[in-house]
């Protein structure tokens, strides 16, 4: 009868043994494909410094490359009166490059990169608190006549960067746009020195907000990915 009930206690210690062997296997298993853990998947991505494009120095008799021009409005539109979202410094080698753009009804290479929040973000899903993301907007090179210059993968060669564009997501960001609120997000723009854009100054970021907000939409987040 002892022997009996020790081949039953021995056999159920093996099965929780096995029970909970199986457990912590799936435990381990969930926690590498948890969203808790994707910040991973930015790591492997290249830093904002790697632009896939040449980079030559301007033509020093062309005259110098104007900011990007946002579109014209009759009177300023409602905007946040402060700048929240601030400069990312060391950006270029803390952000994940996200993808490059050649824009050929402006003549520009356009930079996306993220921080590691940003960049952590699958296709279709939200965005968390503290993304951030950067546009980088460069000089497309030009021949004399005005045709862009393209390298040997017929890729436009960047020349000088005119604009930093930031936008940052935070809660309760984006409630001074108004009507042209696009989500929890808010948009500033630099010169290469730091020193704000005229167009896109504290007060002057409706336009950001409303492109965001029209031409990405909701259903993207309000942010422009990669097709």
């Amino acid at each position: 009868m002892v022997k009996y009930i020790l081949k039953r206690w021995v056999k159920a210690l093996v099965l929780l043994s096995a029970l909970l062997l199986g457990f912590a296997l799936a435990e381990m298993l969930s926690m590498t494909i948890s969203p808790s853990t994707s910040i991973s998947v930015a790591q492997t991505l290249p830093p904002c410094s790697a632009i896939p494009r040449l980079l030559q120095a301007p033509n020093p008799k062309a005259a110098a490359p104007l900011p990007p021009n946002l579109p014209g409005i009759s009177s300023p539109r409602p905007a946040p009166q402060i700048d929240r979202v601030g400069f990312p410094e060391n950006y270029q080698n803390e952000f994940k490059l996200i993808y490059v753009v050649d824009r050929p009804d402006n003549k520009q290479v356009r930079v996306i990169c993220g921080n590691d929040i940003a960049a952590a973000v699958k296709p279709g899903k939200t965005f968390p608190y503290g993304s951030v993301f950067v546009m980088e907007i460069y000089h497309a090179k030009q021949d004399a006549n005005g045709n862009i210059l393209k390298d040997e993968k017929g890729q436009y060669i960047r020349e000088a960067l005119t604009a930093i564009f930031v936008h940052r997501k935070e809660k309760g960001f984006g409630a001074d746009y108004l009507d042209d609120r696009s989500g929890e997000w808010e948009y500033i723009g630099y010169r290469p020195d730091k020193t704000y854009l005229p167009n896109a100054a504290p007060g002057k970021t409706n336009a950001c907000a409303s492109c965001h907000l029209r031409q990405a939409g909701k259903s993207e987040d309000y942010v422009f990915r990669k097709e």
